[in-house]
């Protein structure tokens, strides 16, 4: 049915009171048939019928307590009160997590061979950590909107059933035509002056104070999370924007640690540049003793050659070598210098040297070899060239040289 209004006048030109009906919707073939129903009902009559039925209804106490468990009065958020605490406890594990995959990272030895690799892992596992949290604080947020969404429903929901229990209350001040607090104003054709009911209304007088009362508070609370939410999201913006700063500060001192560690590299690499000069001029210039230019070695006299030689070792330990491998490398060149400066222990030990790293010879000098018969240390020599032999580990061409050599040893022995 439609509500509709119907405008009279009189013989005189004045106008009927207005005169107000409910009708059929369906007068015109709207469900495929033609409604015949003609009757105009007057709708003060029919809306009084109806709220006396809701007033009737709402006095019940079962039809109370059916309304009640419809609206759901009690609602249970417990379930996203545990969601929400859960995803906090993740956030704060997340943010544990950074801050010590952040002190790692500056922890991480430079030197360490696998500096780079740790590096890139702490930054990818850096990385999918930061995604985790936005992650988590997306969740977070969307829980909290579900909760206050749900306890919006449920104001709502309580608007609704004080609404209806105090129907009959409210029903009494929304009549149709004038309306005021504890008047209702009587028609008749013409429009008469209102007629004050008298009653007691201090019940009534509560009543509608008391659910001013609660409404006014409800508004409040609303008001109160409305502002809790703003600062919800003033808090939350701050929360991401204090993040989004240190990342960019971390990225700043990381991007500035990074360039000083190139520079350092780079720096390293000309020092080694130059250590490995400074070595092959230093042996450039123990390799003319080689050929027994006795007069070179007079002219640059002993001091300075054997301080070149103890620079030799220094450079050659920055270079990452061994005191063995410098021998081997100078071999013939410290035999050759010690020999003519007899230094007969120091020759000799460079004799053994080669002898066990060697594949392709070893020098020999006659003084150094008198010498080492002498102290009863010769055999120690002649024991390395025969392990070498032995173990195979000289070269096939060259194993006629190392027993040659072994004979020297015995002539110089007598056995």
């Amino acid at each position: 049915m439609y509500g509709n209004k119907s405008i009279k006048k009189r013989k005189d030109g004045s106008n009927y009171k207005d005169f107000y009906y409910y009708g059929c919707k369906h007068r015109n073939m709207t469900r495929g048939h033609k409604c015949d129903y003609k009757k105009q009902v007057h709708e003060e009559m029919l809306d009084a019928s109806v709220a006396e039925v809701i007033s009737k209804l709402v006095s019940n106490p079962k039809f109370s307590d059916l309304i009640r468990n419809k609206i759901n009065m009690e609602v249970d958020t417990s379930a996203l009160d545990q969601e929400i605490e859960n995803y906090k406890i993740q956030l704060r594990k997340l943010y544990h997590n950074k801050d010590t995959i952040l002190s790692d990272m500056d922890s991480l030895d430079y030197e360490d061979k696998h500096y780079q690799r740790r590096k890139t892992d702490l930054e990818n596992h850096l990385y999918k950590t930061y995604d985790k949290i936005d992650d988590a604080e997306e969740l977070l947020v969307s829980a909290k909107a579900k909760k206050r969404s749900l306890l919006a429903d449920k104001i709502t929901g309580d608007n609704i059933y004080k609404a209806l229990v105090f129907f009959d209350k409210l029903y009494a001040q929304m009549n149709e035509g004038y309306v005021a607090k504890d008047y209702y104003l009587e028609f008749s054709e013409d429009l008469g002056k209102p007629i004050k009911i008298e009653e007691d209304t201090t019940v009534e007088s509560d009543t509608f104070e008391g659910l001013a009362d609660g409404i006014r508070k409800i508004e409040r609370l609303q008001d109160k999370l409305i502002q809790r939410e703003k600062q919800l999201a003033v808090l939350e913006d701050k929360i991401k924007r204090e993040n989004q700063d240190y990342e960019d500060k971390y990225n700043n001192e990381n991007v500035a640690k990074l360039r000083a560690f190139d520079e350092r590299d780079t720096a390293k690499k000309e020092l080694q540049e130059i250590l490995k000069d400074y070595y092959v001029d230093i042996k450039s210039i123990l390799s003319k003793v080689h050929y027994h230019e006795y007069q070179y070695m007079d002219k640059v006299g002993k001091k300075d050659l054997i301080l070149m030689i103890e620079k030799e070792y220094e450079l050659g330990r920055l270079l990452g070598k061994t005191s063995k491998e410098v021998s081997l490398e100078l071999g013939c060149y410290l035999i050759g210098i010690y020999d003519y400066f007899q230094e007969y222990s120091k020759s000799f030990d460079v004799m053994l040297v080669m002898a066990e790293l060697s594949d392709y010879w070893v020098d020999l000098e006659t003084a150094t070899l008198n010498w080492a018969n002498k102290e009863h240390i010769l055999y120690k020599l002649y024991n390395e060239i025969e392990r070498a032999l032995v173990n195979y580990r000289v070269k096939n061409e060259r194993r006629k040289n190392f027993e040659g050599y072994l004979q020297t040893i015995k002539k110089i022995r007598g056995y």
